[in-house]
């Protein structure tokens, strides 16, 4: 078994709870959290998009800049190992 079939699978469980009670922050660090995932696992394009993710919902919401920084600094090692491929529309800003 995959070290890391059952984290993401918890992971999905606890994304579709947050999904139903509309909890954007839990959501985005579950997001975060399975970007993590994917880069112990050198799937960069797939921890970028879950990065993103995260990002989405961070930035509609009030009071996040410290989670936003988190998230970005998780970009930067993703955009560090150099293997992913650029996304469209992504603003590291």
């Amino acid at each position: 078994m995959d070290n890391y079939q059952m984290p993401f699978k918890n992971y999905q469980s606890a994304l579709d709870i947050y999904i139903q009670l509309n909890t954007h922050l839990s959501m985005s660090m579950i997001y975060n959290n399975m970007g993590t995932l994917y880069t112990k696992q050198k799937d960069l394009d797939k921890a970028f998009e879950f990065y993103g993710k995260a990002l989405q919902l961070l930035e509609i919401l009030p009071d996040t800049d410290l989670h936003v920084e988190m998230v970005k600094n998780a970009v930067k090692k993703v955009k560090s190992e150099g293997i992913f491929r650029q996304q469209p529309n992504w603003n590291e800003s």
